[in-house]
């Protein structure tokens, strides 16, 4: 029976047990949980709207309810489920499991200490390799935003491409003391 899904009409779904299903679409999935037993969820691990995706909130449901919930959830599976639940969800984690997470546990952590510590720094969001050995990185101020969005105008900058080579994780902060810029994007920023 196909159902519509925040990702689309669902082609299958696989039965857990209570009422929970696992639908897909041509596109993503995720599971769906019955709102009495999703209520049952801590309201810090808990999607209202009774959905969890299948890449980073199917973690949720499957640690808050137990194993016994999910027949098709394997020992394998469950490693990755604390796996994930630490790394898109720390502060969750951290309020259902009592530990504090230490910078390099929490993907979504880091991103957000990265981001707190470059807020008032250049920070490239997109580059282009050249043929001279050199890689031109467009920066603005702090990087991309949660949105997604630049932060400021965009500036240009060149970079040896060695150094470009070991930047970070979550993107490359720009030395304005070493690196040059170049003029003609038309968005420098004052």
């Amino acid at each position: 029976m196909a159902v519509n899904t925040p990702w689309g009409r669902s082609d299958s779904y696989q039965e857990e047990t209570a009422g929970i299903k696992f639908y897909g679409t041509p596109s993503h999935g995720g599971y769906f949980i019955p709102k009495k037993l999703n209520e049952t969820i801590p309201e810090y691990m808990r999607n209202e709207n009774q959905w969890y995706e299948e890449d980073c909130d199917w973690c949720l449901p499957v640690i808050a309810l137990g194993t016994s919930y999910f027949p098709h959830v394997s020992a394998e599976n469950v490693i990755q489920a604390w796996d994930t639940f630490k790394n898109w969800h720390p502060a969750a984690y951290e309020k259902f499991t009592g530990v504090t997470l230490r910078e390099g546990e929490s993907y979504i952590r880091d991103d957000e200490l990265f981001y707190a510590r470059t807020q008032g720094q250049w920070v490239g969001v997109a580059a282009v390799g050249r043929d001279d050995g050199l890689v031109q990185v467009h920066a603005c101020l702090g990087g991309r935003g949660k949105d997604g969005r630049y932060q400021s105008a965009l500036r240009l900058f060149l970079v040896s491409k060695e150094e470009y080579d070991t930047r970070g994780r979550f993107g490359f902060v720009v030395d304005l003391d070493r690196h040059e810029e170049v003029q003609g994007l038309g968005t420098k920023a004052a």
